[in-house]
């Protein structure tokens, strides 16, 4: 190894000083380790450098040698470990007052943060691993200090159903909150679709102006046009190629009936909303009843008498509970909503002859593109 260039205390002042009876740790060090880290070794240039093939050290004895330890035991594969790690630098919570914080739901009244309920839930142990760890019942010192931790985890009772919980109790909120406004305007842009009476106005000139271009051609005439043909105005061009048939329509629009222009002002909500379908929107709801039925289902299994519930536990079970029925009103409130934006898009589908198969999110996309297009088309 490469050599640390100490100056040593002369031998004449050894007895007196506390390097006469020093202990010898050397036992407990890590020869190989050492070897590794401070090894000399040979580069292209014969400079030392760390990076060429090391050589062959032999290890030799310390003077109070003793057996080799025992390597410590690891069920965890290296990334997991080293992930569990990474949390563990983190979250202190050991022991009891882990279990104490585990049966507090919200966070205010001393529970673990939403951050640190998604991180155990992600390290929660797998059943085949809790019959591993077993294995060393009273001599965990035989583990890493990962293992000891997740060997930890597997002590507390039903812990993945009381990380479902936290999760559901602390997330669903959120998920409702977040989708509450989109339920809201996709409803109005339904009911703004079915309504306008400008865009009935705008749709019949485009008619009028694509029946006299198609009356002399084998397209012939039409007394209708499916909404998702209206970006095709936008494409088409006057054969100069400076206008769109659709800058065209507007022109004509703005000397006949101005007050169409203000088409977007009676639309506001179509221009905004995302391309939610009805369907979509549903779906998402029934997940989160399912959800909530499923936490219900949860805390019946852990207040059941051959489980021995604490007091603690038969609290946290009130807690989660009582925090169901907000969340529950919420969920019947927007169902209620979605279904109002199903029977509105089936009056709309109706009134502009439209499939009565096509999902609502067609009928948004299309509509809302031609009206960016609508917008940057405005004549001066």
């Amino acid at each position: 190894m490469r050599p640390f260039h100490w100056q040593p205390v002369s031998k004449q002042l050894i007895g007196k000083s506390i390097w006469k009876n020093i202990d010898d740790f050397s036992s407990q060090i890590d020869q190989q380790e050492l070897i590794e880290m401070f090894q000399i070794t040979n580069d292209k240039k014969g400079h030392n450098s760390t990076s060429s093939t090391p050589m062959r050290v032999q290890v030799l004895p310390s003077s109070s040698e003793t057996p080799k330890r025992r390597a410590l035991e690891s069920y965890l594969d290296h990334k997991t470990a080293q992930n569990l790690g990474i949390f563990m630098a983190g979250f202190k919570l050991r022991g009891e007052e882990l279990v104490q914080k585990l049966a507090i739901i919200n966070e205010n009244d001393g529970g673990i943060s939403t951050e640190q309920v998604a991180g155990l839930k992600k390290f929660c142990p797998e059943p085949e691993l809790k019959t591993l760890y077993a294995k060393h019942e009273g001599r965990e010192e035989e583990l890493s200090k990962v293992d000891r931790f997740m060997s930890e985890l597997c002590h507390i009772p039903r812990l993945s159903t009381r990380l479902e919980v936290l999760t559901t109790i602390r997330e669903l909120p959120q998920e409702l909150e977040a989708l509450g406004p989109e339920v809201e305007l996709s409803l109005r842009a339904c009911h703004e679709l079915l309504d306008s009476k400008l865009f009935e106005i705008l749709l019949s000139y485009i008619l009028s102006v694509g029946n006299l271009i198609n009356a002399s051609n084998s397209k012939g005439t039409t007394k209708g046009i499916r909404l998702s043909t209206l970006q095709k105005t936008c494409i088409m061009r006057t054969n100069d190629r400076k206008r769109t048939l659709l800058q065209v329509v507007l022109r004509i629009v703005k000397h006949n009936t101005p007050q169409v222009l203000d088409l977007q002002q009676e639309m506001t909500s179509l221009s905004k909303t995302q391309s939610h379908s009805a369907k979509g929107l549903l779906a998402e709801i029934d997940i989160m009843r399912k959800s909530v039925i499923k936490v219900r289902k949860s805390c019946e299994l852990l207040k059941k008498k051959k489980y021995h519930p604490t007091k603690e536990d038969l609290q946290f079970c009130s807690d989660a509970e009582a925090s169901l029925g907000a969340m529950e009103n919420s969920i019947t409130q927007l169902s209620e909503k979605c279904m109002e934006i199903k029977r509105t898009v089936t009056k709309v589908l109706v009134k502009f002859g439209e499939s009565p198969d096509s999902d609502s999110q067609e009928i948004f996309t299309s509509v809302r593109e031609f009206l960016d297009h609508f917008k940057k088309s405005l004549p001066p």
